[in-house]
């Protein structure tokens, strides 16, 4: 699924990509200097190079589903020595423990409730106490009339970036049916797995950077 819904033009499709992976990439922790950092979905590796440069000495795994992206990655992150890369579909694969982070972005939308769940405890399993969870990611609104002004907030974002509406609204359409969660579901899912100190820490209309803590 996720590979089927990759978007090589995510960063001009989603509003404020940019600034939401930013967010992302400051809420991981900074009291260790070669942090280990597991990256899901990572696409073509622009998260990774975020890392890189608030963590020069980070471990970091790159993992995607897509032999065509890891493929990508390796290319662009090449200047980086401490990157590992793992073609497989991390909804299925065992992890490794020890990490200090375990982040994605615009991933983990496209997987149903039980996937995200088990997903989820995965991710918790292989977590250093102290380590954390984040997800950049679309949020489902609790209204109609919310989702209406999503999409108008939409709407104007591709207008004022010139973007063709056509194409990027297809994509708009396509996110409706995944498997995104309201902001009160993600908390209540992260909590009954055992995470602590659930916050949202950026959002914008229905993008929104979410997730905690294993203590």
């Amino acid at each position: 699924m996720y590979e089927n819904n990759y978007n090589p033009n995510i960063n001009k499709t989603i509003i404020y990509y940019d600034e939401m992976t930013d967010a992302l990439i400051n809420a991981i922790p900074d009291n260790k200097s070669n942090p280990r950092i597991l990256d899901l979905g990572c696409g073509t590796g622009g998260l990774v190079t975020k890392i890189f440069k608030r963590f020069p000495k980070a471990h970091v795994v790159c993992v995607d589903i897509s032999n065509v992206m890891i493929e990508i990655a390796k290319e662009n992150l090449s200047d980086y020595d401490n990157v590992e890369f793992i073609q497989d579909d991390f909804t299925k694969m065992k992890f490794t423990s020890n990490y200090d982070a375990v982040i994605s972005s615009v991933t983990l939308n496209y997987l149903s409730y039980e996937s995200k769940k088990k997903l989820l405890e995965k991710v918790y399993d292989a977590l250093n106490k102290g380590g954390v969870f984040y997800n950049a990611d679309f949020l489902m609104p609790n209204s109609k009339y919310n989702d209406i002004l999503n999409q108008r907030k939409f709407e104007e974002y591709l207008k004022e970036k010139d973007i063709l509406i056509q194409n990027a609204t297809d994509n708009e359409k396509t996110k409706k049916y995944t498997s995104s969660f309201t902001v009160l579901g993600i908390i209540k899912l992260l909590d009954s797995i055992g995470f602590k100190e659930i916050d949202l820490i950026w959002k914008y209309y229905s993008n929104g950077v979410l997730g905690g803590t294993k203590l």
